[in-house]
């Protein structure tokens, strides 16, 4: 059982610095307001991650400012906390399939198409029996 629940956290955590990885890029032309949009929802995921898996802010080093309530906490490892995680994941999946993504040379779509692949990870994961 525990190398189960290890193999999900895994794929988990691999969805969420995928996602991270996507969202730190910001776009500085002066995009769209869809792209605008974007990045704003890619962000909001980003705040969301780094509420679930909180020490992530410590290893990225932004455990400061806004974040400083990450700070030196610990994810959730309880059944209820990876049901929140796995729930959540699943929802930000579902958002990120409904957009279109088929333009990947404009940033916030290949940002969008990062974390669509980190959700696909997760969720995967969080369905290990």
């Amino acid at each position: 059982m525990l190398r189960d629940f290890a193999r999900r956290e895994f794929l988990g955590a691999a969805g969420a610095a995928a996602l991270l990885a996507g969202c730190k890029v910001q776009n500085k032309s002066g995009g769209s307001a869809a792209e605008t949009d974007l990045d704003k929802a890619l962000r909001g995921m980003a705040e969301q991650m780094l509420a679930e898996y909180p020490e992530n802010s410590t290893i990225l080093g932004i455990a400061s400012g806004k974040n400083e309530p990450l700070n030196h906490r610990l994810t959730d490892r309880t059944p209820a906390g990876v049901a929140a995680r796995a729930s959540a994941a699943s929802k930000r999946l579902a958002d990120l399939k409904a957009l279109d993504l088929s333009d990947l040379i404009v940033p916030a779509n290949l940002n969008a198409a990062i974390a669509l692949a980190g959700h696909e990870l997760a969720d995967a994961g969080f369905k290990f029996p």
